[in-house]
């Protein structure tokens, strides 16, 4: 292989310093002799339209994270029905093309955490924040005919989100309701979760030795993300848990 370059993939968002993709990805490589690497592109919103084209064209396959799901849709040739079907935004491209697993990885780790059955029959549901991650769960949640209230503090909301859904932007109004679950797609780690009655606390972020379940769902995400570039589904072993300290 001298001489040859490695073929490149990425993850391209903002405050990602932490993220555990590269190791996660970088060992599949190695444990599939794949001649690759992954590494994570930091960018700035301020410098996203004119850097990610240039990313685009110098990447095999890309990851997207917040703030960059919904955006990155107006460079792409074609998006997939995994990004349509369920409005909201693109986590993996490969050769132009946009797809979604974040509904897959989060059903997955609903089932791996044995609460999918729970999931399924429960009735009102809690999402905290409303970017393109709450877009695509609070959907899911509609179409399977729950009560979904949507609690954010900024004073813009993604106009994708649905008449269906009950806003909420007052959190002292959240103290007197009882939800099945609440799930905290927001960057702030336990966002309310000691002020919001629950019998289930879903919490999308993860930090070094916190986040059972984010680290699930972008586990079982990246899996996907991976079938999508190489066609195969890699092997969630020990060493991967390892990594993931799970």
């Amino acid at each position: 292989m001298s001489g040859r370059k490695k073929d490149r993939y990425c993850l391209v968002g903002e405050n990602i310093k932490n993220s555990l993709s590269p190791e996660i990805f970088n060992l599949w490589f190695r444990e599939c002799g794949i001649f690759s690497e992954y590494v994570l592109c930091e960018v700035s919103e301020s410098q996203f339209y004119s850097k990610f084209p240039i990313i685009l064209n110098n990447y095999a396959g890309i990851n997207v994270t917040s703030p960059y799901k919904i955006a990155c849709k107006k460079f792409l040739n074609k998006v997939d029905s995994s990004s349509i079907t369920i409005n909201g935004g693109v986590n993996v491209i490969k050769e132009s093309k946009g797809y979604n697993t974040d509904i897959k990885g989060f059903l997955s780790a609903l089932e791996k955490m044995s609460i999918r059955r729970e999931f399924d029959v429960s009735k009102k549901f809690l999402i905290l924040g409303a970017g393109a991650t709450s877009l695509m769960i609070s959907d899911l949640l509609i179409q399977m005919d729950k009560r979904v209230d949507v609690f954010f503090r900024g004073k813009e909301v993604l106009s994708e989100f649905s008449k269906k859904h009950y806003f909420v932007d007052d959190p002292k109004s959240l103290i007197d309701n009882t939800y099945d679950f609440v799930v905290n797609c927001t960057q702030v780690f336990g966002l309310l979760k000691e002020s919001v009655s629950c019998k289930n606390y879903l919490d999308l972020n993860y930090r070094k030795n916190e986040g059972v379940f984010a680290k699930n769902m972008l586990i079982f995400q990246a899996a996907e993300a991976f079938k999508i570039w190489f066609g195969f589904r890699p092997k969630i072993n020990e060493d991967i848990r390892e990594i993931l300290k799970i």
